[in-house]
């Protein structure tokens, strides 16, 4: 991924300006992608039927929009297709050290990593809304992505200073 994102000035526009119609090479060209963008909502519907009898409406809340932006960048036109893909797991990577910390006590690591992949996600997020044009379907996409990383943050926060819930 790192190459098709940044491995010329083109190719590093082309990541965050174009939508998935705008592929030449079409499906083939971005089957990894597809698979990035189809594994996560697989996981998030996965764990959401896990937790369902789970009275954490935060959890439910983060599966469904997970799932909404999925499935909003892999069907509608929705620019930067290419750079959200690249972005998805380094968003996971976060996560992981959140598992990390909780099995291991990896405290350090947690709070670099997630504070890293926060803003990584916001800064490809606002970088495929601002800077080609924008429409309001957009601008709702990166509302909901930018709060989701800023709610990990203060999650992580809440958690390392012992105010969680």
């Amino acid at each position: 991924m790192v190459p098709k994102c940044f491995g010329s000035e083109a190719a590093f526009r082309a990541s965050y300006t174009y939508d998935l119609s705008a592929y030449k090479g079409g499906q083939d060209e971005l089957w990894l992608e597809h698979v990035i963008f189809s594994s996560l909502f697989g996981f998030m519907v996965r764990d959401f039927f896990l937790h369902w009898r789970r009275s954490d409406p935060l959890l439910t809340v983060h599966h469904i929009l997970v799932c909404f932006l999925m499935v909003s960048v892999c069907f509608l036109p929705v620019p930067g297709f290419r750079i959200l893909a690249f972005i998805t797991p380094v968003v996971e990577i976060g996560s992981s050290a959140y598992c990390l910390w909780c099995v291991r006590g990896w405290r350090t690591l947690y709070v670099v990593l997630m504070t890293l992949s926060n803003v990584l996600w916001i800064l490809g997020a606002s970088a495929c809304t601002f800077l080609p044009p924008f429409s309001k379907l957009q601008l709702l996409l990166w509302a909901v992505g930018v709060s989701m990383a800023c709610g990990r943050q203060l999650f992580l926060a809440r958690e390392l200073f012992g105010s969680a819930s």
